[in-house]
C-alpha cells in the first residue's frame, strides 16, 4: 500500500462561519490518533459500497457508523447517531453528493464532509468545495491514503487527491494569466467611484437599469449616466462585456448585495 503522507493536502483558509459551525455541534471534538474516527459511507452502487465497507471496518481506527446509499439516508443515520465524518460519493440517485454537502452542513454542522468519487466530471470538485466539502479524494486512491484525507480534513484542513490537486492549480493558473492580461481592465475598475463600483457590480450581476437604480437609490437616468462613463473607462463596448469580463475577473462578490 501507498504511504499515507502521499494524500496531498490543500490548506485554505477557515472563515468564522466554519470555525463557529465546528464549535456549536458535539462532534466538534477532534478525535486523536488513537480515537476511533466515527465515519458515515454514502454510495450508490451496491459493490463500491459494501467494498468500502470491508476496508474500512477492516482498519484500526475507524468505526463505521453507518452505510447508505443516497444523501437521504446519510442525513437520515446523522440524525441518529455521532459522526465525525461523512465520506460521501459525489453522483448518486435522489440526493447527489454536493446537494447532502449543502444538507449536512445545514442540519449537522460538525460532520465534516469528504467527498471520494471517480472524479469523471471535473466541474464537480469546485461545486462541492463550494457546498463546503473539506475534501475532495478519489476512488484510486489507497484506502490508508483516503483515510489519512479523512483525518487530516476532521483537523482542519482541506483535502484533494492527486488529481482534483492537479485541477485546481491549473485553474488558479489561469485565473492568474487572465487577470495578469487584464491588468489594465483591473486597475481602473479599483480606481472607480464607490458609486460607480457599486453600479458595476449590480450591472455585472444581470440587473436592469430600472432594478440598478431601484438597489441602488439613484434614478434611472443617473444609472444610464454611470454606466455609460464605467463603459468608458473600462473600454467596453456593451453592458454584455462589462458584465463577462467583471464575472471571469472576479470583480462580483457571490451575495446577496
Amino acid at each position: 500500500m501507498a504511504e499515507p503522507t502521499s494524500v496531498w493536502e490543500w490548506s485554505l483558509p477557515v472563515t468564522r462561519g466554519e470555525t463557529d459551525n465546528m464549535t456549536a455541534s458535539s462532534n466538534a471534538t477532534l478525535p486523536s490518533e488513537s480515537t476511533p474516527l466515527r465515519v458515515l459511507l454514502a454510495e450508490d452502487n451496491a459493490l463500491v459500497r459494501e467494498g468500502y465497507a470491508a476496508m474500512l471496518s477492516g482498519e484500526p481506527g475507524i468505526e463505521l457508523v453507518a452505510v447508505v446509499e443516497d444523501g437521504f439516508a446519510a442525513l437520515r443515520e446523522l440524525d441518529l447517531h455521532r459522526v465525525d465524518v461523512a465520506l460521501v460519493d459525489v453522483e448518486m440517485p435522489r440526493m447527489d453528493g454536493v446537494e447532502a454537502v449543502r444538507a449536512i452542513a445545514s442540519r449537522h454542522p460538525g460532520v465534516v464532509v469528504v467527498m471520494l468519487t471517480a472524479f469523471e466530471n471535473k466541474a464537480r470538485l469546485a461545486e462541492a468545495l463550494g457546498a463546503g466539502a473539506r475534501g475532495f479524494l478519489t476512488k484510486d486512491m489507497e484506502i490508508d491514503q483516503i483515510i489519512a484525507g479523512m483525518r487530516d480534513a476532521v483537523a482542519g484542513r482541506t483535502v484533494l487527491g492527486p488529481e482534483p490537486l492537479e485541477v485546481a492549480a491549473q485553474s488558479l493558473r489561469q485565473r492568474a494569466a487572465e487577470r495578469e492580461a487584464n491588468a489594465e481592465f483591473l486597475d481602473r475598475a479599483e480606481a472607480l467611484s464607490p458609486r460607480h463600483a457599486e453600479v458595476l457590480k449590480l450591472v455585472a450581476r444581470g440587473l436592469s437599469n430600472r432594478q440598478v437604480a431601484t438597489r441602488s437609490g439613484h434614478t434611472e437616468s443617473t444609472v444610464r449616466t454611470y454606466l455609460s462613463e464605467i463603459l468608458q473607462t473600462l473600454n467596453c463596448s456593451s453592458r454584455t462585456e462589462l458584465a463577462v469580463k467583471a464575472n471571469r475577473l472576479g470583480l462580483v462578490a457571490d451575495d446577496s448585495a
